[in-house]
């Protein structure tokens, strides 16, 4: 007897599932109030089958009220599949949160996931007579999104900028006027009775946390002399977090965050954040406060440590995607922004983020300057007072916020209309401005980035595009002013047609978030 489609392909059956929940779950998580959630739920309910799967769903107070279930049809084992009520439905980022997989290993997931590792590594662990095991596992599925092609300053731009990401970006591909990312997971593993013996290391840019082969392997392996009472650091529950460059401004935000954010709901008060060397600034100090309270006494840098590292609980959460709403979206509401943030109409500062020492830039690296700087601050003041829109320019001094984080989230959230500069570390507080900021970089023909692009984008925020020649080997450039001032007109206090990020999925429904 020939079998049917669904007897000769679970596995592509339950794949197919985990997609379609996913979105079917961001429909009642983004359900703006509670009758139409209850709504929504009521009809999932009677829709499924009666022998069906359990999956818990966010709530709004984890202390008041329990998690409710959805009936959905049984594709996978019982049991299988868990949404944790780890996000709630609380904040914006709530609808970009990760569909949360946990549970056994099961027919329909792929090894690599979570709890098949977690399978995987119990079983070799008891094989080579280690104590260390995995006691919890969570695949985090990321939804699909796409951001907005930039504006531009001219087509000559567009074409340049369109060849490089077609050329040399792996991580998303052109559809039309967007970027589409797809199918990115994260993963948590928590390790009882483990050893961290700095791997994987701190501040190198090989094997690291969030580099595609940073392992989780090893945290069970002890000599005997290293086991010898004395030697290394005993804790009851530690926290990974090897990024490069953990300590600089620019890394601890695009990398860091994403590490602490995607466990923070698997540590406790006693947890102690293993990484690496001191902050260089006083911004970096503030943001490990604002994610660890206490975080001067649960952070332990490269210079105090000594192995091995022991734990009684190890969590490795090193595999997160490097770019998705859900992180930029979850910062801004950890630091404030949300809390802080104006209407466009209400903020007014065009903020020019030079990087020239005298007009307070201070560089880890120097180079991409304007030659022509006072001229294009002269042109900005001028393009401001044609445009008679109460705007007004200001260029950023880092000095200025040093003593006050909190001060310099607020300023940027409910003054700042635009950030204006050269490819830099200063446009990097893009993430502390509201999703409808415009802002504008200027790379040097001789080199190429997408990063200030992709977190400008997936805040909403209008994100501009020019490139300017190379005058010399530190990549300064003379900027062609007539052509900044008209990109800055194009994209200053408006929001763009269509939006600039927006929820991908294979089909068109109508369950697609624009913003």
């Amino acid at each position: 007897m020939a079998k049917s489609s669904s007897q000769r392909c679970p596995k592509a059956c339950a794949l197919v599932f985990l997609a379609t929940f996913s979105c079917l779950l961001q429909c009642c998580v983004c359900a703006r109030d509670k009758s139409a959630r209850l709504a929504l739920r009521t009809q999932r309910r009677a829709d499924a089958l009666h022998s069906g799967l359990k999956l818990q769903l966010p709530v709004a107070n984890q202390s008041k009220a329990k998690p409710s279930s959805l009936l959905i049809p049984r594709l996978l084992p019982q049991e299988v599949l868990k949404l944790s009520p780890s996000f709630p439905d609380t904040t914006s980022s709530t609808a970009w949160a990760p569909l949360v997989v946990s549970g056994p290993c099961s027919e329909g997931m792929a090894p690599a996931w979570a709890p098949c590792v977690k399978d995987t590594v119990n079983k070799d662990a008891e094989g080579a007579g280690s104590k260390a095991r995995i006691t919890h596992a969570e695949e985090l599925i990321f939804p699909d999104f796409g951001i907005r092609i930039p504006v531009f300053a001219k087509e000559a731009d567009k074409a340049y900028w369109l060849q490089k990401v077609a050329s040399d970006f792996a991580r998303a591909c052109i559809h039309g006027e967007f970027l589409s990312y797809k199918g990115q997971h994260g993963q948590n593993l928590v390790f009882s009775n483990a050893s961290y013996q700095g791997t994987p290391a701190n501040d190198i840019w090989t094997s690291n946390c969030m580099h595609p082969d940073v392992s989780h392997r090893g945290f069970g392996t002890e000599s005997a002399d290293e086991a010898a009472p004395g030697n290394g650091m005993d804790f009851p529950s530690i926290s990974i977090a090897a990024s490069p460059d953990s300590w600089s401004f620019q890394h601890f935000q695009d990398r860091m965050t994403h590490i602490i954010l995607q466990g923070k709901h698997l540590t406790h008060a006693d947890t102690t954040y293993i990484t690496g060397k001191e902050p260089a600034s006083t911004v970096v100090s503030a943001l490990w406060e604002k994610l660890v309270p206490g975080a001067k006494k649960r952070v332990l840098h490269t210079s105090a440590q000594r192995w091995p590292i022991r734990a009684k609980e190890l969590l490795f959460s090193c595999r997160a995607p490097l770019i998705h709403p859900w992180f930029a979206h979850k910062l801004a509401e950890e630091v404030g922004v949300v809390k802080w943030q104006k209407p466009l109409t209400d903020r007014k500062v065009v903020l020019y983020c030079s990087r020239a020492r005298d007009k307070g830039g201070k560089m880890q690296n120097g180079g991409r300057q304007f030659t022509n700087d006072d001229d294009v601050i002269t042109a900005l003041k001028t393009l401001l007072t044609i445009r008679d829109q109460e705007e007004r320019l200001e260029v950023y001094d880092i000095n200025k916020w040093k003593d006050s984080f909190d001060s310099m989230v607020q300023y940027f959230a409910s003054n700042v209309r635009a950030i204006i500069g050269p490819h830099g570390g200063a446009l990097v507080n893009l993430n502390w401005a509201p999703k409808d900021t415009a802002v504008i970089e200027v790379m040097p023909s001789n080199f190429f980035s997408l990063a200030l692009y992709e977190q400008a984008s997936v805040l909403g925020q209008t994100y501009g595009f020019m490139q300017s020649p190379s005058v010399n080997s530190r990549n300064d450039m003379t900027v062609d002013i007539p052509e900044l001032m008209g990109l800055v007109d194009l994209s200053l206090g408006k929001e763009r047609d269509g939006g600039v990020l927006h929820m991908e999925y294979e089909w068109h429904t109508d369950a697609r978030k624009v913003m």
